[in-house]
This record gives structure tokens, C-alpha cells and sequence, in this order.
């Protein structure tokens, strides 16, 4: 029998193409289960670092305990401790309670109340707008004991009464008093269950002088996440240790069972009712066969494999009422332990159903390569070529830091219209990071090309403060949505004037600004820079005020201090969150110059550093030599009245020269201790200038010295508290 050509080829052709089918489908389904395997060890790794973040608060503050457990009056744990952690565990709230056991006489507990958070008193009436519970036991722990429960709200004020009753409780017979009773560092108890909050959680403690500090920890964030899987109906997946006590599930009610005798304690994988979580669990224990053993694929790189016996599935598989599963599990690498695993089952037609797709999808382009022929090829190269070529130099552009444009390059291709939605979305990321941190930090990072990491380098720079006066008071007059539409342009005033003159926004602290010059590029202007930043800004929110007082809106004034030395600047804070700023004695004595002007009823304070490098170009008057809060070494302040030259809107005025020129005078007679002579000349002064506080002030302190005269050595320092 002949065959024809036409047939021949056909055959062939039929072969080839049952060839490429049965080698994607099979090649397909290899990769899916890769995919899986490293999808399920992304989830570990997600978990991993939430577990880690929930730990790293609590160990650094068990790591600190000696600074918080004795108050320097000798009582344990007292009232300034007491309102630390309250406020730590407010910015961290996995921290259920920290508590320290004052040897065999008191124990004292604060619990954080979390609005929204179910938690379980007891027979203890905590009162509505409870935030803060402090629990204090007095007298031998072997006995029954006075205990006290003190309630605070949120701004840890003491809300309703006391509660008082009798109770034995001894904290030494606990296992986290236990494991460190004898043992230096930081020790962290195995997952258990938390009765107040119905959870699992965990304890590190750490001995301290004369005691035993605690800090509570839930887990409940981990569930958190294996309930954003949402794999409901389409298999299970439970945390849980090596000998199956469950830390975490995506329904967390189920992580906590009460015993027979009402015990509450964490849930087995027994308890969950569960039998998929049961059979997965069967499975990798007995080392139950592979449903396929993917080799030298980059999908699984990092999926490491748990190995309850001798060998080490990488998916397994088994059967529920003979329903088939596949399922991975891998090691959690956290701070809990080397014994704590993710264990996620799929269906396995869940997850081979897209297996078929994907096989007719590459017979189609099969067909179109061997139809279409090289000019199809040729022609599919030259469009792709061509958007890529464009996003090459959007990259570059990016590395400039030119991220005003949007990114134009448009193709048909998905990958590159990915890739160019992408650099579109690294461009608006980079842009909004740059309202983060320093633009300059951005380029740096950029130029780099690596990770930043922890530490900085000491540098000279200026520093200003600012506080908006009276802004608790207006917080109480405005609703929140207006306080913060108005809080944001007052914001946007001032920053644009410090960015404009160099400067950059080191933080932003309540209605506070940091900023700082010459913390990441050098500016040898950067002192009178500064200064004449504080004099724009001010400017503005007068400008401010004036629009403000037409719409009779509230105004906001601000006051603002600035000082000049030697800083680290840097990164400070975890691999995992850091935060880029500026730390040093200059940075405290800023704060403390910007708080000494409602003493002085001033606006803007500078140091005599500062005074002394513009000293010939802005105008300034003496105002007090101080100590500050804080500090050893006395400095001299000046009010910063305005510029000797440049813009007209920060221009000393005529009124400012004359009243620092007849200061001059006040203030050298006050040197001098002439005393009279000073009453006099200020009773003057302020008969043309009576609303000038610093006069106001040094009138006052005149008439002291008048009749109680300052000490033979005296230097003219005052001393100041204010902070």
C-alpha cells in the first residue's frame, strides 16, 4: 500500500504534535506541583516573618528589663514603668500583658485591653472605656494576698473604681518564673493557651534583680494569615508543632479546646475535627508516597521538605474518603523553635486544573510557529524589541530619580505591558518613598544597589523643631476629618519652605516637624539655610492664619528652635523595619530650644552655634544663657528676628533692629547686676514694645535680684526644666 506525501506529513506532523502534547501536559503538570511546593513555602516564609515581628517587641523589651522593673525610689514596677509598656503594647498590640514578679512579695500585671478584642475577666468588673488593666498583688506569694485592679483608658488616666478582693497566686510556681530562675537572658516559653483572650500564645521572661520580668505574646496573627488563603472547601491548613499541638488555623476558634475539667489548653490536630489536617498530618509522619519529586526546577528552590522519619517527601499524597490531596509541609524557622511546621493540602484537582489549559494553550502557539514561519518571528522580535529598547531608558530615568513623567511605552505583548506597568508602579513607589525618607536616601539606594542596612555616620548638621501652640486644645474643637485636612495643609506649608531651602523632613511627631540640613548631602549653607527656612515658615503660617481668621477658622501658631552640631545620621530599627533619621545631643537640644520659647514668650530660638555661623546675616538677640533639660553645659539663646539681606518677606523690619539695639543695652546692664539701672531701662522698653515676653520675663527676674541678689560667682546661667 503507497502512502501519499500529503498522508506522510500528516502523520508525521500528528506524531510530533502528540509528542509536544504528552511532553507539556506531563512537563505542565511537574511545574504545578513545583509552583505549589514554592507557593505553600512563600506562605511559610509570610508566616515566619509574622511571627518574628510579633516576637522581636516583646524580646527587646524583656531584653531591657532591668530599666523598667525598679523605680529609683525603689518601688517595683512603678507608675513611669507602668505607662512605658502601656504605651509599647498600645504600638504593639500582640503583647497581651507584661508583669513582674517582685521576688516573694509583689506581682504586678498590665494588661493591654484592646478595643473589639474578647477578653475574658473573670469576676472582675472592668469598667466601659477600660484600655489598660494593672493587676497588684502585695504580700508573700505562698499565701492568700491583698490583690488590686487598677483600670486606666487610653490616655492612661484611671477610669472607675478599684477592684479589691482576696487571692492566692504564686507567680514562682509558673513555668516562665521557672525556666529563668537560674538562667541568665531571655527565655520564651512553648505555645499555650491564653484564658483571657481564648488563644495560643507564648511568654518570654527574663530574671532581673530581686524578680522575674514577663511579656505575653498571642499568636492570633498567624491564623490571621492562613485564613487570607482562602482555601475553604478546597482543602485545609493548620501550623502545628512536631507533636501535632495547632498554632495557628484559619478559623482561631478552633486553636484552644477546654478539657473535661474546664482546663483551657491548645487544641491537638486531634480536636481540630478536621480529617484532612488529620490524614496530612498521618502522612508525612509514616513518609506516605510522592505524587512527584520535582528535580532542578527554580519554582521549589527554598521549599524545604519536613522529614518526620528517614526520608523527605516533597509533596505528598493521600486520600479522604477516597477523595485524593496532595499536600506540602515545611519547616517554620522562627524565634519559637526549630520544631514548629505549615502544613497545607489542596485538592489535587484544584490544583491540576489548570494543567489542560495551559496544554491547549502551547499546541496553539505550536501551530502558529510552524504556520506563520520566520516573518511572524521576525516581525514579533521587532515589537517587542522595540517597547523594551523604550523601558531600558525609563530605567535610566529612574535612576536620575526623574519620576514626574509617567511611563509612556505601550505594547501588545502581555510581558512587556506588564513590565512596563511594572517600572510604572516602581516609578509612583519611588516617588511616594521619597515623601518617606530623603530624596537623597532614595538616590543613594538606587545608586547602590543594595539593601540598606543598620548604622550611620556622624555628621555636622542644623536642626529645627517646630510645635503648633495650643494644638491639644484645637484637637478638642474640631472634629477629626477637619483637624486633619487642616493639620495636612499647616504640614504642606512648612515642608515646602524646608525642602525649598535643602532641608529634610526627619519626621513628622504629632503636630511637630523635625527637619534636618546636611544630614544626607553636604551644604555648606546648610545653618543659614535653616534659618531662613524658620523665617519662611513662619511667614507662612501667618499667611495661614490670616486666610484662617477671614474664614473664622481656628488658627495655629508655631513656634520653632534650631541648633547645630554633631549627629549620627542613619538607620535605626530591625532588618526587617528601619527607619532613617537623625540621633545626637544636638537633636535633644533643638526640642529643648523650641520648648523654651513659651518661657520666654519668643517664636524662633537659636543656639549661639547657630547665631554665631549667620551672625552677619540674620539678625538675633541675646535672650538667656540656659541649661537645658538634660544637659551639663550651659548655652546662650537667641531670638531669631530676621534676615540682613535677600527677601523682603523674612527681612529684619526697622521696629526689629531698633528693639535689638536698645535690648543690647538691657542685657549688658544685666550682666553688669545692675539691677536698678535694668528695672529702669525695661519699664522703658516695654512702654514701647509691652507685649515683648523675654522683657516681661527679665523684669520679673530684675526685681528678684533687686532684693535677693544672686550669688558672688554668679555667671548668669539659669537652670531650665522644661523639655
Amino acid at each position: 500500500m503507497a502512502w501519499s506525501l500529503i498522508l506522510a506529513f500528516v502523520l508525521i506532523t500528528l506524531a510530533v504534535f502528540s509528542a509536544i502534547i504528552y511532553f507539556n501536559h506531563y512537563h505542565n503538570a511537574a511545574l504545578t506541583y513545583g509552583y505549589t511546593a514554592k507557593a505553600i513555602s512563600d506562605v511559610a516564609q509570610r508566616i515566619k516573618v509574622r511571627v518574628d515581628a510579633t516576637l522581636s517587641p516583646a524580646l527587646a523589651l524583656a531584653a531591657d528589663a532591668e530599666d523598667l522593673v525598679w523605680s529609683a525610689a525603689g518601688e517595683p514596677f512603678g507608675p513611669e514603668a507602668r505607662r512605658y509598656v502601656a504605651g509599647f503594647m498600645e504600638a504593639n498590640p500582640q503583647i497581651s500583658s507584661v508583669f513582674f514578679a517582685a521576688g516573694d512579695t509583689d506581682f504586678i500585671q498590665v494588661y493591654n485591653a484592646i478595643p473589639g478584642e474578647t477578653i475574658d475577666w473573670g469576676k472582675v468588673a472592668v469598667p466601659v472605656g477600660t484600655r489598660f488593666v494593672v493587676r497588684h498583688l502585695r504580700g508573700p506569694a505562698d499565701q492568700v494576698r491583698d490583690e488590686t485592679w487598677t483600670f486606666l483608658d487610653a490616655a492612661k488616666r484611671p477610669v472607675g473604681e478599684p477592684f479589691h478582693r482576696r487571692h492566692r497566686f504564686d507567680p514562682r510556681t509558673r513555668p516562665w518564673y521557672k525556666a529563668v530562675a537560674n538562667e541568665d537572658g531571655v527565655k520564651l516559653s512553648m505555645p499555650y493557651a491564653f484564658a483571657t483572650l481564648n488563644t495560643v500564645g507564648i511568654t518570654a521572661s527574663k530574671r532581673v534583680d530581686r524578680g522575674v520580668l514577663g511579656v505575653d505574646m498571642t499568636l492570633s496573627g498567624v491564623s490571621r494569615v492562613l485564613e487570607k488563603l482562602d482555601i475553604a472547601g478546597k482543602g485545609s491548613a493548620i501550623a502545628f508543632t512536631r507533636d501535632g499541638m495547632v498554632i495557628a488555623h484559619p478559623d482561631k476558634r478552633k486553636i484552644v479546646v477546654r478539657d473535661t475539667n474546664g482546663t483551657l489548653r491548645p487544641a491537638r490536630i486531634g480536636d481540630l475535627d478536621d480529617p484532612i489536617a488529620e490524614a496530612m498530618f498521618d502522612a508525612a509522619r509514616i513518609g506516605a508516597r510522592l505524587v512527584a519529586r520535582v528535580q532542578s526546577m527554580d519554582a521549589f528552590i527554598g521549599a524545604e521538605p519536613l522529614a518526620f522519619l528517614d526520608d523527605e517527601p516533597d509533596l505528598i499524597s493521600f486520600d479522604v474518603g477516597g477523595t485524593p490531596f496532595v499536600s506540602h509541609i515545611v519547616r517554620l524557622e522562627t524565634q519559637i523553635g526549630a520544631d514548629a511546621f505549615l502544613g497545607i493540602a489542596l485538592l489535587k484537582a484544584e490544583v491540576l486544573k489548570g494543567v489542560a489549559g495551559l496544554t491547549i494553550n502551547s499546541l496553539a502557539l505550536s501551530l502558529l510557529f510552524l504556520l506563520g514561519g520566520t516573518l511572524l518571528i521576525v516581525l514579533v522580535a521587532r515589537n517587542m524589541a522595540r517597547p523594551i529598547a523604550d523601558l531600558a531608558r525609563e530605567t535610566n530615568i529612574i535612576q536620575r530619580l526623574e519620576l514626574d513623567e509617567p511611563v509612556k511605552t505601550r505594547s501588545r505583548v502581555a510581558e512587556v505591558q506588564d513590565l512596563a506597568a511594572a517600572i510604572g508602579a516602581l516609578k509612583t513607589t519611588l516617588q511616594g518613598l521619597g515623601r518617606y525618607i530623603p530624596r537623597g536616601v532614595v538616590h543613594n539606594l538606587i545608586k547602590e544597589g543594595k539593601l540598606p542596612e543598620l548604622g550611620g555616620q556622624s555628621r555636622q548638621v542644623t536642626v529645627m523643631f517646630t510645635d503648633a501652640v495650643g494644638f491639644t486644645k484645637l484637637g478638642e474643637l474640631m472634629n477629626p476629618q477637619d483637624l486633619m485636612r487642616k493639620l495636612s495643609s499647616y504640614f504642606e506649608v512648612l515642608s515646602a519652605e524646608v525642602l525649598a531651602e535643602g532641608g529634610n523632613i526627619d519626621k513628622y511627631i504629632g503636630d511637630a516637624v523635625m527637619a534636618v540640613w546636611n544630614g544626607v548631602e553636604d551644604d555648606p549653607e546648610h545653618t543659614a539655610r535653616a534659618c531662613r527656612a524658620a523665617l519662611k515658615c513662619a511667614a507662612e503660617n501667618d499667611r495661614l492664619n490670616d486666610m484662617w481668621r477671614s474664614y473664622k477658622w481656628p488658627e495655629i501658631h508655631t513656634r520653632f528652635g534650631l541648633h547645630q552640631g554633631e549627629a549620627v545620621v542613619g538607620n535605626i530599627g530591625s532588618r526587617t523595619r528601619m527607619d532613617h533619621t537623625t540621633i545626637g545631643a544636638c537633636v535633644n537640644t533643638a526640642s529643648r530650644l523650641e520648648g523654651l520659647n513659651k518661657a520666654y514668650g519668643t517664636r524662633i530660638l537659636i543656639s549661639d552655634v547657630v547665631r554665631n555661623r549667620v551672625v552677619d546675616r540674620f539678625l538675633a538677640r541675646p535672650v538667656d544663657r540656659v541649661r537645658p533639660a538634660g544637659s551639663t553645659q550651659p548655652i546662650m539663646i537667641y531670638e531669631l528676628l530676621g534676615a540682613l539681606d535677600g527677601d523682603d518677606a523674612i527681612a529684619a523690619s526697622p521696629e526689629a533692629h531698633r528693639r535689638c539695639a536698645r535690648w543690647a543695652e538691657i542685657y549688658d546692664a544685666y550682666l553688669a547686676r545692675d539691677w536698678t539701672g535694668v528695672g529702669s531701662l525695661i519699664d522703658a522698653f516695654l512702654a514701647d514694645f509691652p507685649d515683648d515676653g523675654v522683657a516681661l520675663v527679665y523684669r520679673e527676674r530684675a526685681r528678684r535680684y533687686a532684693s535677693v541678689p544672686p550669688a558672688d560667682d554668679w555667671d548668669g546661667v539659669e537652670v531650665s526644666d522644661r523639655k
